[in-house]
């Protein structure tokens, strides 16, 4: 089973993480090559990156790959995401999991906005 985790920060207000699951509903309908879609979150809110991390891996995931949903290189992008990362690799050496740049270092992302404009 492949599953693409959509990670994002999170927020006190229960709408801006509502949207972030609402996304990777439409992501899971739309990206081919993925057996599932799964959004979490880094702090503030449910469900917590390693805990979606860990349940993914007990329903037989045998690849991940982790999108983090982020404008720009904060502490969590650099240290954060990639340290719960690292550790899951420890605790699930036969389980692939690959972190994808996050979403502002993504090609395209400049013309991207210039045509909502």
């Amino acid at each position: 089973m492949k599953v693409l985790v959509l990670l994002a920060h999170g927020s006190r207000i229960e709408k801006s993480n509502q949207e972030v699951a609402e996304l990777a509903a439409k992501l899971d309908g739309l990206i081919e090559g993925y057996d599932q879609v799964a959004s979490c979150f880094l702090e503030l809110t449910t469900p917590k990156f390693d805990d979606t991390l860990n349940k993914i891996a007990s329903e037989g995931a045998k690849e991940i790959v982790v999108f983090p949903y982020f404008l720009a290189e904060g502490r969590h992008v650099r240290d954060d995401v990639p340290e719960v990362v690292e550790r899951f690799k420890n605790d699930f050496p036969n389980i692939s999991i690959e972190l994808k740049p996050y979403l502002g270092m993504w090609q395209g992302l400049a013309e991207f906005i210039s045509k909502g404009l």
